[in-house]
């Protein structure tokens, strides 16, 4: 059978597969919610902000408010709307796959920390 240490590593190697699979599905809801709702300049931000070349820096705001032709304020705005609407569709994936509220809550605390 297997060790202790086995049967964690082996719990830890899944619960960072489920939280990938987790997070892709939320970051497509991402893309479609924010395309439905016209919000389509949100969702450039966060992707110029997150999507980034492996072991790279996000860009400084001023950087990408004048990529974009934006101001810092209104980069910061959509940072903040787009984090607040992933965490939303992370916990409605996560909702998905329990039977009540309580148990998304709490699956949604011990994958993600909120």
């Amino acid at each position: 059978g297997l060790e202790p240490a086995d049967e964690t590593r082996a719990e830890a190697g899944f619960d960072e597969e489920w939280r990938s699979t987790l997070l892709a599905e939320a970051l497509a809801a991402l893309g479609r919610k924010l395309s439905e709702q016209g919000r389509t300049r949100v969702y450039e931000v966060f992707q110029a902000y997150y999507v980034v070349p492996e072991g790279a820096e996000p860009p400084r705001y001023a950087d990408l408010a004048s990529r974009l032709g934006m101001t810092e304020t209104e980069v910061r705005h959509a940072l903040e709307a787009a984090r607040k609407d992933l965490r939303r569709a992370l916990r409605d994936e996560v909702r998905r796959t329990v039977r009540s509220e309580s148990e998304a809550d709490e699956e949604f605390r011990r994958l993600f920390g909120g």
